[in-house]
């Protein structure tokens, strides 16, 4: 780290109104071994930060700050990773936010934790939830048309990065890239005989996984609901498993040697 970084995290210390007797005192405040006073180099590196980012008066080796610049600004993150920027987050200048999709709180003056859901990322502002996709393209994307909708360009909705963000109105959203045929392939594999899906052809692989999926719910087969369960209850908790298997056998058209016999790699 290098005294101009030290002095972004540490330089809110120097005391404004305040008059320092020497510049002993100041790298007390600052928390710097008093060593470097003395060496040439380190002392005219400090020094050069320090007048650049602080108002003052001084006499003699006394020194009056009458304004420090570090209060504003060593709130702000310094492990920025090579081509990161951050802007405030519109109208809250309490966060800012980065083109690579994080997002600062300067009252912790720490990155705020992201947390999934439905394959998204939200942080947590306030009480209040908010997708950073939105916030990375609110803070660093024009929105002329004023479309209401962000699309990430490669689909992937983790990859919050400015680049891979576009504002779209809700019909270019709905028919970008490969969203309709994962819808037609979620829909065949969930409901295969129902709605435009009825009496298509299934593929080997679909059906493989279908009946995986019956293995993977009922791996006993019809006594996979009798596991825990009283002697007493074991006729019922039987025909219930039939009914069961018997309803997803049907839905997704396989047998049930097709299921309790393959082997999956």
């Amino acid at each position: 780290m290098t005294y101009e970084q030290y002095l972004r995290v540490n330089g809110d210390k120097i005391k404004t109104n305040y008059w320092y007797k020497n510049l002993k005192e100041i790298f007390k405040d600052l928390g710097l071994p008093e060593k470097l006073n003395k060496t040439g180099s380190a002392r005219v590196a400090i020094l050069k930060a320090i007048k650049e980012n602080t108002e003052y008066e001084k006499r003699g080796s006394s020194w009056f700050f009458t304004r420090n610049k570090y209060t504003e600004t060593s709130k702000l993150p310094t492990d920025l990773q090579d081509g990161e920027i951050i802007k405030p987050l519109p109208d809250n200048d309490f966060y800012y936010v980065s083109n690579f999709g994080r997002i600062w709180f300067v009252g912790v003056r720490d990155w705020l934790p992201q947390r999934e859901w439905k394959r998204r990322l939200l942080v947590s502002i306030g009480s209040n939830s908010y997708w950073v996709h939105r916030l990375v393209a609110q803070t660093f994307i024009p929105n002329p048309d004023n479309k209401p909708e962000v699309n990430h360009k490669d689909e992937n909705p983790a990859n919050n990065r400015v680049d891979n963000l576009e504002w779209v109105t809700r019909e270019e959203n709905l028919n970008y890239g490969t969203r309709i045929q994962r819808i037609k392939e979620t829909r065949m594999r969930n409901h295969p005989n129902s709605g435009f899906n009825k009496g298509m052809p299934v593929s080997d692989k679909i059906k493989q996984k279908r009946a995986q999926t019956i293995k993977e719910r009922y791996p006993d087969g019809w006594g996979s609901w009798n596991k825990g369960k009283t002697h007493s209850n074991n006729i019922r908790n039987k025909e219930r498993a039939i009914t069961k298997i018997k309803e997803l056998i049907s839905q997704y058209d396989i047998s049930v040697e097709e299921i309790f016999t393959q082997t999956t790699s």
